[in-house]
């Protein structure tokens, strides 16, 4: 039981530290944006077309407020459709929301 504990824990570690690398290029905002809108992961239904919350939490500011690590560990644990993203893709996501 605890090597699959401790097996999780790095998973979500390798992912976070992964996503925090696609994060900081600068150059993915846009792509972020339209995985953001996109029908694959549905972010706007929760979190509102401009990122002003509905459901979920309002994205505005948060580029200000938190880090890209801090992001990607709220999502990685509180949003279900992260599971289906890549390091790439969240890591895309994180750096539009930071933009808002």
């Amino acid at each position: 039981m605890k090597s699959l504990t401790a097996r999780g824990i790095f998973v979500i570690s390798v992912f976070i530290l992964s996503a925090a690398v696609f994060a900081e290029d600068k150059d993915n905002a846009a792509k972020g944006r339209e995985l953001y809108l996109g029908e694959k992961f549905k972010c706007y239904t929760c979190h509102g077309k401009e990122g002003e919350g509905g459901m979920g939490p309002s994205f505005k500011g948060i580029g200000k407020n938190q880090s890209v690590d801090e992001i990607l560990q709220k999502a990685s644990h509180r949003c279900p459709p992260t599971k289906q993203c890549n390091p790439k893709e969240i890591g895309a996501i994180v750096n539009y929301l930071r933009t808002l």
